[in-house]
């Protein structure tokens, strides 16, 4: 999928989120979002790790990552990538304790997204607990050295947020429509 330049799909995002809040519909229902591609962020301290979906939304590709700068030249860059893939939605995993709770590493996930939901982006969270660790073990099986874990860990635990979030919507959809 190659990207293209432009930012009609944020314009059109936020004409239909527009319309959906002059009805007084919610605008944190994945089901409701237009069809189209995906954008997945794994935030780090140093790095976001990106991926997205197909259209139809099944299948998650690794994109790239982004050397963290600032948040505004972070979202610049996602909402870049947004508008070449013609995302509808960005899906940011959030790193929430085993049990559940938020601690520290929550919140640069939920500074981006308040910054790109600022900017006109539609966001939704995800949780991504133990995902860099699912995506190391993986590498490590499959004997992937060191150095390049670490050029792709990030892009990859963002692939794997985004294929768990596709999954879910989709058996949501499978089950009657409603979003677990």
């Amino acid at each position: 999928m190659a990207p293209r330049e432009t930012t009609s799909t944020i314009l059109a995002g936020r004409a239909f989120r527009e319309k959906l809040i002059a009805r007084g519909q919610s605008m944190n229902h994945a089901l409701s979002y237009p069809p189209g591609p995906v954008l997945a962020l794994d935030v780090g301290s140093r790095t976001i790790g990106t991926a997205v979906s197909d259209a139809g939304g099944t299948i998650a590709s690794p994109l790239k990552v982004i050397e963290r700068k600032s948040i505004a030249r972070d979202c610049e860059a996602i909402l870049r990538l947004m508008a070449g893939y013609e995302a509808r939605l960005v899906v940011i995993g959030l790193p929430l304790n085993m049990s559940g709770s938020e601690g520290g590493a929550v919140k640069r996930s939920r500074d981006i997204g308040q910054a790109l939901a600022a900017a006109g982006a539609a966001v939704e969270y995800e949780d991504e607990r133990m995902s860099t660790q699912a995506v190391e073990r993986m590498l490590i099986g499959a004997d992937v050295s060191r150095q390049k874990r670490k050029d792709v860990v990030d892009k990859l635990a963002a692939c794997y947020i985004l294929q768990g979030y596709l999954d879910r919507i989709r058996t949501a959809r499978a089950e009657g429509g409603e979003e677990p």
